[in-house]
Formats: C-alpha cells, structure tokens, sequence
C-alpha cells in the first residue's frame, strides 16, 4: 500500500504538476498561493489521517487577512494574505490596498508579526510526522531545517516558482529526506 502524505504550505507547493507529483505517496496537497503561516496552521488541523506530512513554511512577513481586496474571488489566489511588496504593487491603483500599504508603511510591527510566525511555527513543529522546509529568505526562517532558497534562486520557473529542473531536484530532497527517516 502506497503510504499516504498531506502537503501543507503556500505557493512553492500549491501546484501539483511540479515537485508534490514526484514523491512516491498517495498526495492530498492543501497548499494554498500567498497565505500566511496561520492558515497553514490550519490547512495541517487533520493531519493525523495522514501518514507522513510535509510543511512548506511561508515568510513571517505574510500578514494574515480574511478579505484580499485584489486576490478575493480568484481562482488560484483567493486565500493570499499581505506581503509589502505585492501591497505596494496594487496600492498605486486599488484604493483599499493604498489603505493597507499604509496601514503596513506606518503602524505594522514587525516584533509581533514574527512572533505570530513563530507561535504557528511551534505548533507545526510538533507534527511528528512532519518534515519541515521553506523556500523564503534563510536568514528570516532559520527555525526550518530544509531551506530550498538556493535552489529557487538558481532554477526560477513558473511551477511552484520553480523550473523542470527545480522541481524534479526538490523532488529527489524530498524523496532522499523521506527514505532517510525510513519511511519508504
């Protein structure tokens, strides 16, 4: 019986054509594109149905919202929390988005968003099951034992923002990370 695996994170693993295809297990992926780590937090609340489970942690820099007034309604982003840069992109010419950029340029505090981060962080953290990566910036997600930035920054593509190559070296991580733990 092929083992089954939940894949929860954001859009280095939302896309099922790339990397999530090629691991060997019966995949149930709930990642989402643009969301923050409260909403991956909750996208893993049953992952005890599942045999293994593999987080892709966001940036801490995501910040939570119920309503994007851009992405609300689309079909592959209708979950996207704030990131600044996308923010400041939309805010020259969305006027609910220009109050959001303002809101994250004057009154955001950075101490607290990491600290959210972290605390969602934790709990996923004692997922036994779970093997831990990130595609974000080392240097903001030292917590997470597999960083996969180099590999975003040397394959960039438009599958989980990852070429062929990307993706199928992620794959073989993944894979060589699983039979390590014995699990296949």
């Amino acid at each position: 019986m092929i083992p089954t695996m939940l894949i929860v994170g954001d859009s280095f693993a939302a896309d099922n054509h790339g990397w999530p295809s090629q691991l060997g297990f019966d995949v149930t992926n709930r990642s989402q594109r643009g969301v923050g780590a409260y909403k991956i937090l909750k996208q893993a609340e049953d992952h005890a149905e599942y045999d293994r489970v593999l987080i892709v942690h966001t940036s801490p820099w995501r910040v939570h919202t119920p309503y994007h007034p851009i992405h609300n309604g689309s079909e592959h982003r209708s979950h996207n929390d704030f990131m600044l840069a996308d923010v400041e992109h939309h805010a020259h010419h969305n006027q609910d988005m220009a109050r959001v950029h303002e809101y994250l340029s004057q009154y955001y505090d950075a101490d607290y968003q990491q600290w959210i981060w972290n605390s969602a962080v934790d709990q996923l953290m004692q997922i036994d099951s779970a093997v831990h990566c990130t595609f974000h910036d080392p240097e903001d997600t030292q917590r997470i034992p597999h960083n996969y930035n180099h590999l975003w920054q040397q394959h960039p593509g438009d599958v989980n923002h990852l070429d062929t190559e990307g993706n199928a070296l992620v794959a073989q991580m993944f894979t060589a990370e699983v039979k390590r733990r014995g699990w296949l």
